[in-house]
């Protein structure tokens, strides 16, 4: 039994013999369909050793012999018939479903069927035309480019000239110079393609970079116009001559992009057309951009800028005004103060005054005529720019201010006679006198300039970066400008919560902190009683509830001093104990602060070097409060006359995160230390103070 299954598995496993083969080959041209049919699945079956013999009967005279043949040649996707199916392709006389047929079987050949696939773009056949396009463009044809531009340029069929435009794109370096030809297409979309195509092969800057030129001058289309400007970035200065033409362009965006070109590249040659665009464009971002462009020359732009002042649109006047503000140019003062006085245009004025405000006391001419200007917002601005430049020569026009019937302007000019200074008080204290203006405001001139003087002391005794602390003979400026004068000053800003700073500052909870400090070295009884008032008023919750006690210590009162330092204690030991110790750190910092500022300079040492070690013990060295602690405890080694341990402490707070340098240069706890080497060497080594990023 077994030996018969397997000559009967041998046998169905034989191929059809030679002779078999063709007769199912001539069965494809039988009269009956299902014989056809038949044939046709038997050659299936056969597959490969069919395949010569399919080939050699493509020469057989009935058609439908062939149309079989090609088909399944097709099915079996042979090589070997390229050739003949070819000739049947190309026949005029062959029935047209053999042709149909022989053109599917070569559309599936691949590259061997290149040459027909370019003949096959002349077919009348619309359908032949496309798959042959797409045929050529899925093999990368680079021999079809001249063909293929050729039909792009006479089909009329709007789909298929898109898929011969897209073979066109694929084709390779061949179809370079049929791109470059279609830049000049009326159609955006065929420009922006063939630049896309251009860039697709390859090709080079210097290649296309004259035909790209002459298509940036005259393009309208946003995307392709992008496109053009990024060859013309790769001729470097060879593409100025270009963007001055630009300049001409009757398109707006050209217009601004040769202008972004010309700011890349700022040649000198580039200054007079930027700026006679400016002047004499109908888009206002063209002149815009052009006056940006123009701005970019610094001083060398300044003629232009000036010239512009004759311009009879306000606008161009206004923005050349902007473009010498921006660079600082001070060359043009007198003609800018001309152009103030005389310029009817609102805008016009109000930004020439802009400038010469900027000017400060070199306009005081200027400035003083502005007291009496038709617009509000100048006169205010006008005074505020007369107190900041100290100018003398205001008093008396500011003293007529102080009687104005406009609440705002009086008190501006009130608040720019104190910052005047010594010579503005004395007459204002002699305009009261001879009644010229009222006591009250006299008395509220000297209390603005008393505020002010001590807030810019108090601003002085900060860092540039916002930091702050306390120092023995840190006030000094305001014992010399007048306990008696300085002190309702700093009481006010230490107690009233309501109170606002004349100074500008984003560090007011600092200047709070400093008044209270101050309060404490400065004050009296008095004092002390309006602070002990203010701690009880706001505690225990208010920021500078700390400042309050040791203020109160220095003037005599110890009592709030001795109860929290106490309180602390008892309670770091409770929190040191817990999982969560971060409320033992900032208590333990506390306790270190208030012993250094009364002066218990050992019990403070001890307390910040407890408090670094458990920091230490508890990997929390990247907490501020470590970097803090680390710089205390160098001043109190500084203080204590440890100089070399003071020095190591400040190097290990920096490198914690200390980084405010011009705090340490301030501070006189380390004044003994200023001549270290290794002092010298730490504050020299700029790398160290720099702030890294968090992780």
């Amino acid at each position: 039994m077994i030996e018969i299954a397997l000559a009967a598995l041998l046998l169905v496993q034989e191929p059809p013999s030679d002779e078999k083969i063709k007769q199912l080959i001539d069965q494809l041209g039988a009269d009956y369909e299902d014989e056809r049919v038949a044939a046709r699945k038997e050659l299936e079956k056969v597959g490969a050793p069919a395949e010569p013999h399919l080939v050699d009967a493509l020469t057989k005279e009935d058609y439908r012999i062939r149309k079989g043949c090609l088909e399944l040649l097709t099915i079996l996707k042979s090589q070997k018939a390229v050739e003949r199916a070819s000739g049947i392709f190309r026949s005029a006389t062959e029935e047209k479903t053999v042709r149909e047929s022989a053109f599917s079987y070569l559309r599936v050949t691949g590259k061997p069927a290149e040459d027909v696939m370019i003949e096959a773009l002349d077919s009348a056949e619309t359908g032949w035309r496309r798959e042959a396009l797409l045929h050529l463009t899925e093999i990368k044809s680079e021999k079809c480019a001249e063909k293929v531009a050729a039909l792009y340029d006479k089909e009329t069929d709007k789909a298929l000239k898109e898929t011969a435009f897209q073979c066109l794109q694929n084709v390779g370096k061949p179809a370079q110079p049929f791109l470059l030809k279609l830049l000049g297409s009326q159609d955006a979309t065929v420009r922006k393609g063939a630049l896309a195509g251009l860039k697709k092969i390859g090709a080079t800057g210097d290649e296309i970079f004259e035909p790209v030129s002459k298509l940036f001058l005259i393009e309208s289309d946003p995307q392709t116009l992008a496109e053009a400007t990024e060859v013309l970035k790769t001729g470097g200065e060879k593409s100025i001559p270009i963007y001055l033409e630009g300049l001409r362009s009757a398109q707006e965006i050209v217009r601004v992009e040769s202008i972004n070109g010309l700011r890349t590249l700022k040649p000198d040659s580039a200054l007079e057309p930027l700026a006679k665009l400016f002047e004499t464009d109908g888009s206002e971002k063209v002149r815009e951009d052009a006056a940006a462009a123009v701005e970019q020359y610094g001083a060398k732009a300044e003629d232009a800028l000036v010239r512009a002042f004759d311009n009879a649109n306000a606008k161009v006047r206004w923005r050349a005004l902007v473009g010498l503000q921006t660079i600082k140019a001070e060359k043009p003062y007198a003609r800018i103060a001309e152009l103030f006085r005389n310029d009817k245009d609102p805008d016009v004025h109000k930004k020439a005054f802009d400038y010469l405000k900027a000017m400060g006391a070199r306009a005081e001419k200027e400035l003083l005529i502005a007291l009496k200007d038709e617009m509000k917002e100048i006169r205010e601005q006008a005074i505020d720019a007369l107190g900041g430049a100290k100018c003398e020569a205001a008093i008396e026009p500011l003293l007529d201010l102080v009687t104005d019937l406009d609440e705002n302007i009086r008190t501006r000019a009130m608040g720019a006679l104190c910052r005047i200074g010594p010579k503005a008080i004395e007459a204002a204290k002699a305009a009261a006198e001879a009644k010229k203006i009222k006591p009250k405001a006299r008395d509220l001139i000297i209390a603005m300039y008393h505020q002010e003087e001590v807030e810019g002391i108090l601003l002085k005794l900060m860092s540039k970066e916002g930091g702050t602390g306390y120092y023995d003979g840190q006030f000094a400026d305001l014992d010399k400008f007048g306990r008696e004068r300085a002190m309702p000053v700093l009481v006010k800003i230490a107690t009233d919560r309501e109170h606002k700073l004349r100074v500008e500052t984003a560090n007011q909870q600092q200047m709070k902190e400093l008044a209270i400090m101050a309060v404490g070295v400065l004050g009296g009884a008095d004092q002390a009683t309006a602070l002990e008032e203010a701690m009880k008023a706001n505690a225990p919750v208010a920021e500078e509830h700390e400042e309050f006690v040791i203020s109160l210590y220095r003037l005599g009162r110890k009592g709030p001093y001795e109860a929290l330092l106490k309180q602390v204690t008892k309670d770091v030991e409770a929190e040191l104990k817990k999982d969560h110790k971060g409320e033992a750190y900032g208590m333990l910092f506390t306790a270190g602060k208030l012993q250094a500022r009364v002066g218990e300079r050992a019990p403070a040492l001890a307390s910040y070097e407890r408090l670094a070690k458990v920091l230490e013990e508890h990997k929390q060295t990247r907490e501020e409060i470590y970097a803090d602690s680390l710089y205390n405890i160098a001043c109190l080694l500084a203080l204590m006359g440890e100089k070399t341990r003071a020095v190591e402490a400040l190097g290990r707070a920096v490198d914690a995160g200390f980084k405010d340098r011009s705090w340490i240069e301030m501070d006189r706890d380390l004044a003994s230390i200023r001549d270290d080497a290794g002092y010298k060497a730490l504050m020299a080594d700029a790398k160290r103070f720099e702030r890294k990023l968090p992780d």
